[in-house]
Order: structure tokens, then sequence, then C-alpha cells
């Protein structure tokens, strides 16, 4: 059975697509409806978004006769075939798009982006079909973006080898910058939505770029790649990304340029995604090889899945020189500040945050920070121990690049499956050359305290912590000193204060026109002050007795003149910078860009 899909946008300013698909060489066996649905989420993004909440005015005909379509639950529609003959079905609808993400749709008269699992709908005995989709973009629009294999000597007709191939390639349509960057063979285009760019800001995009894909497939030895397409939107205030097999999509402030601090930041957004190409599109757990895409598709390993990428993101960016030491050090201490000083990290392992990632990582509401913890951020310093005790097993001759380059080559290349929990541990228990059944039941299934100092010792890095020795009240407040978030077992938590309370003075002194934070940084402990607030539309008053913050501040740095031989091996990835010699191989490539 062939599958043609065709996608137009006649009228980009509605925020409307329409999707036509042509099913032909249909066989009817009179034995069951036809079935077809909408995904409910979408790959590497995990929350259950109900894309067919934007779906309408789904018909079907054969023959120009309209057939009996009807909607069964909330992403499947049934096509009673029992009246049919062997013909051309045709199935129609139209979609709204305004959601500006990486992971949703969003058209409007600048530009048109779309996500497969948002867009195309799938019929589930059919899921192995080649599928064909011709595109017709509207004409203001002068660029198709996708990293779909287009059709030989067809405009705007693309192939996709399944249905997995076409919702794992999203679609850009409009007026962007594109530029492209040759490594090995395998060409990186980039398409850039509404970012002004110099010449000379494009040199350093296209070094920049070429380093980080450089260090990044000298971790693995390969890149799978036979192109690579990377759509980057550029917006007031966004930011985020998704990971795709031959492509990413990335959303970031416009205002790139204006400190060095966010021109890295955003370098350091594409190594994570462009990481992603091994480390969970090819390599991943047994869970996400292949998609159940009506239902949550539940692991407890996303932790690797994303921690272990956090890790190396800041790793190619150091191996590349693209940060210093001390800035690669400061994203570590960063990471154990966000960490140690979320109560959620009592409370919550990473194991379980990644398998609740489907309730509660795409759900934040005002006590998260108090109840969960990131598999991001805690996964990134597990992998940061995991490479430390890889080095000291193995005296130094191997590390956590190792490690998962085997993971790569024995469960992507020989078995061609995903890994279970289990299956990691083993590989972990091999490089570290130890029983880490405690380690595991502690540190990923459990909430134990990691012991930084011992871990940072090894390899010649001092890691100090102290208290904050500052009065706050614990809490986050927008514009209008309306409370968002309370801090559990900080001032304003025992006093009783509560997320929605307006404050309006303190001891009946009006602040509105004054910073709140300058009078609390004044007050001192054990001193009572009366909060009167607006509490649902009715004024309350809040005796709070100020005592220190809970907050421990954390700290890393080099030892000075350490003979450290951890140390030594350890410098060679993350301390010394690239040398000349190194980089001088590169060279006459960089200036070819």
């Amino acid at each position: 059975m062939k599958i043609h899909y065709t996608l137009q946008i006649p009228r980009p300013h509605t925020h409307e697509f329409e999707v036509n698909i042509l099913i032909e060489n249909y066989t009817n066996n009179n034995e069951k409806n036809l079935i077809f649905k909408l995904p409910v989420w979408t790959p590497g993004s995990y929350l259950l978004r109900e894309y067919a909440k934007n779906i309408y005015e789904v018909q079907s005909y054969q023959n120009q006769k309209k057939l009996l379509t009807k909607k069964i639950n909330k992403n499947t529609w049934e096509i009673d075939t029992k009246l049919l003959d062997n013909q051309p079905i045709t199935i129609n609808y139209k979609g709204y798009a305004f959601e500006h993400s990486v992971r949703t749709n969003y058209i409007d008269a600048s530009h048109i982006f779309l996500n497969g699992a948002a867009t195309f709908m799938f019929f589930p005995d059919f899921m192995g079909n080649d599928l064909s989709l011709e595109i017709k973009k509207p004409t203001q629009f002068e660029h198709i973006i996708t990293a779909l294999h287009k059709v030989e000597n067809k405009d705007n007709l693309y192939h996709a080898k399944n249905f997995d191939e076409l919702v794992d390639c999203p679609i850009e349509i409009g007026n962007c910058t594109l530029f492209e960057v040759d490594y090995q063979g395998i060409l990186h285009q980039f398409a850039f939505h509404q970012l002004e760019i110099s010449q000379e800001k494009l040199h350093q995009f296209k070094k920049d770029f070429f380093k980080i894909i450089h260090e990044a497939t000298e971790i693995f030895g390969e890149n799978p790649c036979k192109k690579y397409t990377t759509i980057a939107h550029f917006t007031e205030d966004n930011y985020g990304g998704l990971e795709h097999c031959e492509s990413m999509a990335l959303i970031f402030q416009r205002n790139i340029f204006e400190s060095e601090e966010n021109y890295i930041d955003f370098l350091t957004l594409f190594a994570h995604e462009y990481f992603h190409i091994w480390n969970i599109k090819r390599l991943c757990p047994d869970a996400l090889w292949q998609f159940d895409y009506e239902n949550e598709n539940y692991t407890r390993l996303l932790w690797q899945v994303e921690g272990f990428t956090t890790y190396f993101q800041d790793l190619i960016m150091r191996k590349a020189n693209l940060i210093s030491v001390e800035t690669y050090l400061e994203e570590q201490q960063k990471r154990i500040q966000l960490i140690e000083n979320q109560y959620g990290n009592k409370i919550q392992s990473v194991a379980e945050s990644s398998l609740d990632a489907w309730i509660k990582a795409y759900r934040p509401n005002e006590n998260s920070q108090n109840t969960t913890i990131s598999y991001y951020s805690k996964g990134a310093i597990l992998a940061l121990w995991i490479d430390i005790m890889v080095l000291e097993a193995s005296n130094g001759e191997q590390n956590i690049e190792h490690l998962i380059k085997e993971m790569y080559q024995v469960f992507y290349l020989q078995k061609k499956k995903g890994f279970s929990e289990n299956e990691l541990k083993l590989i972990v228990e091999k490089y570290t050359k130890k029983d880490l059944t405690d380690f595991w039941t502690d540190y990923i299934e459990g909430t134990k305290e990691i012991p930084y100092t011992t871990i940072f010792e090894k390899i010649g890095v001092l890691y100090e912590n102290e208290p904050k020795n500052k009065i706050d009240l614990g809490i986050n407040i927008d514009n209008n000193l309306k409370i968002t978030f309370i801090k559990r077992n900080g001032n304003a938590f025992e006093a009783g204060l509560q997320v929605g309370d307006k404050i309006i003075a303190l001891d009946n002194q009006n602040i509105k026109e004054k910073d709140l934070t300058k009078i609390i940084e004044n007050k001192k402990i054990g001193q009572n002050t009366l909060f009167s607030v607006m509490r649902n539309g009715i004024m309350t008053h809040i005796n709070v007795n100020f005592q220190l913050s809970t907050e421990v501040i954390h700290k890393l740095k080099r030892k000075d003149n350490v003979e450290n031989h951890l140390w030594e091996k350890w410098a060679k990835i993350v301390i010394k910078p690239k040398n000349n010699i190194h980089f001088s191989k590169l060279a006459d490539i960089y200036n070819k860009i």
C-alpha cells in the first residue's frame, strides 16, 4: 500500500495548515475498518501533548464520494470499509499551529515550523511503509528546510522510509539565513530564522560549529549522518532544543551577540543536541528503541540520556577550546549549587525523576522545586563521578568516553537494540572495576548526599561549601510582588506565607516603591516582621521571624601545584588547552570555511 502526504499552507497568517493523505493500492478485505491516528507526543519531549486538540475537519473520500469518517477517541479516526472497493482513498484534515517551541507547530506571516508528530497522521497497520510527502509552500517563502530525503528531479517532493523517519524530520519554510559547514564529507546545513548575521559573525559560527562537530565525532570515532540539518529560531526570550536523528530544532534569544556568555550558551545548546546524534537517537534505553506514539514510553534512564549528554556538552566545549578551564569548573559548580539547594533533591531520585518526566518535568508547578530534581543536572554530576571512577580504575588510561563509545558499538551497531538498567550498570561496573550495587541504590535509586569532597580530591580539584550566612525570605516574586514560589523550610514557609500572596506592606509600611530584597537583607536574626499580604482579595497579616538562609554556597577550584597522577590524566581531556599542534591540523580546513 502506497501512502502519499500533501502538505499545504495557503494562508500562513491564519496559522492553519492542510494535509491530504492519498492511499493507493488499498485492498479492502471487509474484515476491519481503516484506522488512522495522530501521535500524542513527540520523541525527545516526554509529555503527552495531545496534538489532536489542534486538528479539525477530518474527512475522507473514494471516487469523489464522501465516506463515513468517525472519530472514536481523542486521537483516532476510522473509516467504515465494508462498502468500499479497492480504489484509492483520500483523507483530508486541517490543523491550527500557533505555539512557538521546538516540539509544537508554529505558523505566521514570517515563517512556518512544523513538527512531524503534531502534523502527520499514521496508520497503525502500516507503520513500516514507505511514505512520500509533497510540500506546497506559499510563494512568499523561498526555502524549505528539512532532513527528509528529497526525491531526485522532483520539486518539493520528499521520501521517508517509514513513519518514524517522517516524524523525526521537522520542517521549516521561510526566508532564512542559510549556510553550510562540510565535515569529512557530511554536509551540515544551518537555517537561522530572524537573526541578523554579519560576515564576520557568520565566519565565526562556521569555525565554532566545525570544532563542536569534530570533537563530538572524535568521541565515537564515526559520524552516522549522511547530512545534518540545524533549524534555529531566534525570538525575544524563548529557549530550547530538540534532537532528531539527522537534524535538530533550536530556539534561542535574539540577543545572542550581546555578550560572550549568550554566544557560548547558544553553542553549548548546539553541542548538547548534536551529541544526541549518538546518545538517545541511536544509543538509547530499551523503552525508547521503538516508539509508542499513543502512550507514555516509561524509562528510569533519562538521567543517562540527558545527564550524560549534559556532561558531555561541557566536555565538548572545553575540548574544542571554546570555554576556559574556569568556565568549565563553574558550570559543574553551578550544577552542584542547583542540586544541593533544591529540597526536592532529598525527596526524588534521578531514576524516579526519569520515570516521572511524563507528569512532572514538563508540568512544573509552584511546589516542584520542593519535591523534584532535574535528571539533566543531577545526571550530569553522576556522569562526572562515573568519569572519575573510570579514570581511577584504569590508572588514568580510560575515561567515560571509552565507556559510552563501547555502549554505542555494542548496543547500536552490533546488537541493534536498546539497553536496560542492568545492562547500563554492568558496563559501568566493567569500566570502574567495582560492584556498584550500593552506588546504584544510594545515588541513582536513592537520594543519599553525593560525597563531593572525596570525588574531586581524586583529580586535584578542591571542593568547598559554606553557609550562605544571609537572611532571605526563601521566595520568588513577580514584578507585582506576588509570591510565585516558597522554598521548603525557608522563613516564608515556616511563617505561613503562601504562593499567590501579594505583598503589600511590612510593619504597616507600604513597600510598593521600595526594594523588598534590600529591606529583607537589613533585618536581624530573630527579628519579627509583620507582612501584610493580599490573599484571595482579603488583607491578611503574617508574622515572620527571620533566621539565616538554609542555602549553602558550593565552590570548585583547582589546587595549585598539585602532584596528582589522575589530575594529569584528567587534565589531558579538560584542563590543558588544546595545543597549537592539534588545531594546526585543522587550520587549513578552518581557513576555507
